[in-house]
């Protein structure tokens, strides 16, 4: 999981943004994550920024522009980071997720609801974690991201992205301990698969959407089934 993240808090409310701050704060603390928090309040603060951001928690009543024209700017502007949308207005969630919304929390925030959204947030940007890998003996670094499958072979492990494949000392055991395990399963002594490139499950096997073929143990069936349907329902 990364350790240290920055998040931006757009809302024209000072409780508001005690509220969400302290939240947020209080997650990162007992996930072991370093947080710094960045003020905003109203549209036009945020959008004049240039602040490097992991996600924002933007409102959706603004003085200035509402939240979704914020969000629609942001969304043509290409901004690299993940939004999470706060309103009172429950009729608003379509409009929020028209413009690429994360996710969308009710307000009065309640922290249960709350620390989902952010965990979910934090899990994305786990997809960022690079990798170093070889090619003959060049180094490159991949991303989480771009993994499809890591295949033990001898002492050595082959790592496949879409279209190539890169040579890793790392041993297996030690990629599942690396991997995010919301989203990498070890479906066989020699195989870990990333769920997000499942293309059809078999009795014996997986076909991913690159056309390769991954291997299903008997023993760890039942238990990738019930890790897959958890992944399908929260992550894909």
């Amino acid at each position: 999981m990364v350790r240290q993240i920055r998040i931006g808090i757009c809302d024209d409310n000072e409780f508001a943004h005690d509220v969400v701050e302290d939240y947020t704060k209080e997650y990162c603390q007992k996930n072991g994550i370093d947080i710094e928090v960045i003020h905003y309040y109203s549209g036009e603060d945020l959008l004049n920024s240039k602040d490097d951001l992991d996600g924002l928690l933007l409102d959706i009543a603004l003085p200035d522009m509402d939240g979704i024209e914020v969000g629609r700017q942001l969304k043509n502007r290409g901004v690299p980071y993940k939004v999470i949308m706060l309103s009172v207005r429950q009729d608003k969630y379509k409009e929020a997720f028209k413009i690429n919304a994360f996710r969308f929390v009710s307000k009065p925030v309640e922290q249960k609801e709350f620390d989902e959204a952010i965990s979910d947030l934090i899990e994305r940007l786990d997809d960022k974690k690079e990798f170093s890998v070889y090619d003959n003996r060049n180094e490159h670094m991949i991303r989480q991201d771009e993994i499809f499958y890591i295949e033990a072979r001898g002492s050595e492990t082959r790592v496949f992205t879409k279209n190539y494949d890169f040579r890793s000392e790392k041993s297996l055991t030690q990629w599942e301990e690396d991997l995010d395990e919301k989203r990498f399963y070890r479906t066989h002594r020699s195989y870990i698969v990333h769920m997000k490139y499942i293309k059809e499950r078999k009795e014996t096997d997986i076909e991913l959407k690159n056309g390769e073929i991954v291997k299903v143990s008997k023993e760890r069936k039942d238990n990738f089934e019930m890790a897959y349907m958890n992944y399908d329902t929260r992550y894909r």
